[in-house]
């Protein structure tokens, strides 16, 4: 299958966990070499589970991939990716994998990665189950950044470098929210993406990025939106705790809402509200129960809020028919 411009895909996911098991070694076998990069590979016992999903992010495919133990080696190109060359950029999430390049063994434990360039041969070894994100990019989309062929190195990429914790962060969030982006946000996230790689890139060849500059900002948005999502009920969200959580300064925290017109404390304010108002329609929860689960301070805290913005009161809400 070649990669689309015609925005986001639903996406391709193969699994083998429902085969027999004299047919899971193969079926792995060709889902990874299909729509990663094309390898051999040898489990560890019949019985091992696998699941491979990629998505295409215009030229750039985005994988997700879960598996049980077994090991394997990378094989020369023969799948739908041999009309262009990619760059690896594998983040580990849960899990670890070994990986043997002709120099060393690179071990890739949550929260690190590596850069394997276009021409690396390399053999690896699972042996947990392991889960981990691959981002795999054209060679010359990132010569069009300005950046060199990987050629046949293998880089590691450290979780306290800032360009790659936010890159982790990202493409979390891209691998959730990209079915249902337009075309014009898939190019967006494209272009946000290829900018974390290259700053990525420059951190693992030891130059320093600022995740704070204009270049980034894309991305750092994406990935605190997503993480407020996930946090808007926490007591203590804060722009302290959002801007330790993504290394970068609460200043930063700030300049990026304000750039789009609004305050931290707005967008907050407006998600618990939100999720107040489905809570109502949804359970059974007392107005002050709503208010603590959706950090506001008490029952009555969270009926002025409500009355401000739905111009009404939570229960005369959850009276009206549905």
């Amino acid at each position: 299958m070649a990669a689309t411009t015609e925005g986001a895909q639903a996406g391709e996911d193969r699994t083998v966990d429902g085969l027999a098991p004299a047919e899971r070694t193969g079926a792995l076998e060709r889902a990874l070499s299909d729509l990663i990069l094309p390898m051999s590979i040898q489990p560890r016992q019949s019985t091992f589970t696998g699941r491979v999903r990629r998505q295409w992010v215009e030229d750039l495919a985005l994988v997700d991939c879960r598996a049980a133990a077994f090991s394997g080696r990378r094989r020369r190109p023969s799948s739908d990716l041999d009309s262009a060359d990619f760059v690896s950029i594998v983040l580990s999430a849960a899990g670890y994998e070994d990986v043997r390049d002709c120099q060393a063994t690179h071990r890739l434990a949550p929260g690190t990665g590596a850069i394997i360039g276009e021409d690396a041969h390399f053999e690896f070894d699972v042996p947990v189950p392991y889960r981990k994100r691959i981002l795999l990019v054209p060679t010359q989309a990132l010569r069009d950044f300005g950046v060199g062929t990987v050629g046949d190195r293998t880089m590691l990429l450290s979780p306290q470098d800032a360009c790659v914790a936010l890159l982790g962060r990202y493409l979390e969030s891209l691998s959730i929210m990209l079915p249902a982006m337009p075309p014009a946000g898939v190019t967006a996230a494209r272009n946000a993406a290829l900018q974390l790689v290259v700053g990525a890139i420059g951190e693992a060849e030891g130059r320093r990025s600022d995740v704070a500059s204009v270049s980034y900002a894309p991305a750092l948005r994406t990935a605190m939106d997503r993480w407020i999502d996930e946090h808007v009920g926490d007591a203590d969200l804060s722009p302290d705790v959002v801007a330790a959580a993504h290394a970068v300064s609460t200043r930063t925290v700030h300049r990026l809402f304000a750039s789009a017109g609004e305050t931290f404390g707005e967008t907050v304010r407006a998600r618990r509200l939100a999720r107040a108002r489905d809570a109502l329609l949804s359970t059974d929860l007392s107005v002050a129960a709503i208010a603590a689960r959706w950090g506001f301070a008490d029952a009555s805290h969270l009926s002025r809020m409500f009355r401000q913005t739905y111009g009404q009161s939570p229960s005369a809400y959850r009276r009206q028919p549905k």
